[in-house]
């Protein structure tokens, strides 16, 4: 052991208070805190250290711990959406427990809520009371009934902004962002401007479709916007972790990742595969292959809004740079459609929709995620669905620790987890099930091999 870590360890040992931990670890690097929560982790129940262990693992437990997030496109939330009333501002407009916000609230028990499309204006907030919550908001300036965001959150955050350096004026204007800063991580939310403007690239050259450079003057200038916009928030991503340490960014991204993300894609193949096995109609079956070519094509070549290799190649940047798709990450062989067109109905009934809608985290943020969850259901009534996207929820352990690779749990405490970044080395995620009367886990629940902490 290090002169310096000898010298911390001395500190720790004569303090005799949790703040006190809290001050001597809070001078030293994530690195070196993160060492001492590992070795606190595996400091039995019956040690005179204990105390300090468990003061230790207080002070480095994830700040997430025990959240639960939702993202949601809401398209517009003066329409049924908080309660049952029409798209006109009327003062004092609450959430009711049977409107599609309440039932989502009585599903998940969130403590943010994170929303894109509000479609207000800066008049409309104040028909809102959001009991609760402490609410803000970014709305369009530049168009009545636009774009806007806002975050909803039980805990004030430290502070909230409404920019994103770099990005173009025009963008900046229509109400796409909002960043709200907690003790030790941070939320973005954003509504990804979507390519729809820009029209679709003919195939050969643009002197060969009817009014060709007008089109091509619109079509550079909005996916112009898009790629400076997906930089913009690459860059700000990065900076937010280099300075906080811990990033979750949400909302719809308006961009289908893979063939695993839009319905002629993976879900059409597997079709095609039951229908052989099942000897059907050589008709549908090729209707299917056809489908399916028809996506491997898009994928490759790139295609309308939502599918262009541009705007893929934004979200791939984000994802190189030490984030990840978390939804992907857990459930690599799952769907989890998030978006489904509202002008053919029967598309989500039989699910045929896009993934579109992401929680993309820190590397540090994985080992903590219990679920990722999308709630397709959620105010539907028969063919009447509150808004073409669906809300999806992350969740976070309460109830984590990393643990020693030579030693297989240990003794993992209950409501911990060791929080680092840095060279990521690999150790196993253990669940308490259950815990005795001191606060020491009796019931180790399943290992999950997961990147967690950093020496």
């Amino acid at each position: 052991m290090s002169s310096e870590l000898k010298d911390i360890c001395k500190k720790l040992v004569a303090a005799k208070s949790k703040q006190r931990v809290q001050e001597i670890l809070m001078t030293v690097t994530l690195q070196v805190r993160s060492y001492f929560a590992l070795l606190a982790s595996c400091v039995p129940s019956g040690s005179d250290r204990a105390p300090l262990a468990r003061y230790i693992l207080d002070v480095t437990r994830a700040p997430t711990a025990g959240k639960t997030i939702v993202s949601w496109n809401i398209d517009s939330l003066r329409a049924r959406i908080v309660d049952h009333k029409d798209s006109k501002c009327k003062d004092n407009r609450e959430i009711l427990p049977s409107s599609p916000m309440g039932q989502l609230i009585t599903k998940t028990n969130p403590d943010i809520i994170c929303l894109q499309e509000t479609k207000l204006q800066p008049s409309h907030v104040s028909c809102f009371n959001i009991v609760g919550f402490h609410t803000y908001w970014n709305s369009s300036t530049a168009r009545k009934g636009y774009s806007g965001v806002a975050i909803w959150s039980r805990e004030k955050p430290v502070s909230v902004s409404t920019e994103l350096p770099g990005a173009p004026p025009e963008l900046q204007k229509e109400g796409r962002i909002l960043t709200a800063f907690y003790p030790g991580y941070v939320v973005v939310n954003t509504y990804t401007p979507n390519t729809l403007r820009a029209g679709q690239k003919p195939i050969g050259s643009w002197d060969k479709v009817k009014d060709g450079e007008a089109r091509k003057k619109t079509y550079d200038h909005y996916i112009g916007l898009r790629k400076a916009w997906d930089l913009a928030l690459s860059k700000y991503l990065v900076k937010l972790e280099e300075e906080v340490g811990t990033v979750i960014w949400c909302g719809d991204m308006n961009v289908a990742r893979g063939l695993q993300d839009i319905h002629n894609g993976e879900m059409t193949k597997e079709k095609i595969a039951a229908e052989k096995a099942e000897k059907n109609q050589p008709n549908r079956i090729k209707t299917l292959e056809k489908r399916y070519k028809a996506a491997e094509k898009t994928l490759k070549y790139g295609s309308s809004a939502g599918l262009r290799l541009e705007e893929r190649a934004g979200l791939d940047r984000i994802l190189a740079s030490g984030f990840n798709d978390s939804y992907r990450v857990l459930y690599p062989d799952q769907y989890g459609f998030t978006y489904w067109d509202r002008t053919k109905i029967h598309f989500r009934g039989s699910n045929n929709g896009w993934r579109i809608d992401y929680f993309v985290v820190s590397d540090n943020l994985l080992p903590c995620i219990e679920s990722v969850q999308v709630y397709k259901d959620i105010g539907v009534v028969g063919r009447k669905v509150p808004s073409d996207h669906a809300p999806l929820a992350i969740k976070f352990y309460p109830e984590i620790t990393c643990v020693h690779p030579s030693t297989g749990c240990a003794k993992p405490y209950p409501n911990k987890m060791i929080f680092g970044i840095g060279n990521v080395a690999k150790y196993d995620l253990c669940v308490c099930n259950k815990t005795d009367s001191e606060g020491m886990c009796v019931d180790v629940g399943d290992k999950v091999p997961r990147t967690v902490v950093t020496l």
